[in-house]
């Protein structure tokens, strides 16, 4: 678990910086290091990603994978904002669906009074990342 963290932390910012120009759905495999904590084995694993960017949409937002994992996939969402916003308002990002072949997210704001709703269409993007659940 710790190893698979610690390798999405190293390929998030490579994935997503070419993410932030296009803003269209990318998918496919990355080589990375993995080694054994303590073993002194290196060893390259391949593993399938997707990483995709969409404005947030009332209701929800269901990103499909366009090449279905082999096992559910670790997912990171994070959101930008669209158009400034009150500085007294966070916004939160809740996976509620995970499966092999699609992710469901949903966005609250959260009002600095503590009034949560849902976020409006189109007012963040939502940013996906996805990597195969690699024993």
């Amino acid at each position: 678990m710790k190893r698979i963290l610690f390798t999405i932390g190293l390929c998030i910012p490579f994935i997503m910086s070419p993410m932030q120009a296009s803003e269209f759905e990318k998918d496919g495999s990355i080589n990375f290091f993995a080694s054994p904590w303590g073993q002194g084995i290196i060893s390259i694993t391949p593993a399938a990603v997707a990483v995709n960017r969409q404005p947030y949409t009332n209701g929800g937002l269901t990103f499909t994978f366009n090449n279905p994992f082999t096992n559910t996939p670790r997912v990171l969402v994070t959101v930008q904002l669209i158009n400034a916003a009150s500085p007294t308002t966070t916004y939160s990002a809740v996976i509620t669906a995970v499966s092999t072949t699609s992710v469901t997210v949903m966005v609250y704001n959260i009002s600095n009074g503590g009034t949560v709703a849902e976020a409006a269409t189109n007012e963040v993007n939502v940013t996906m990342f996805a990597i195969d659940d690699i024993q």
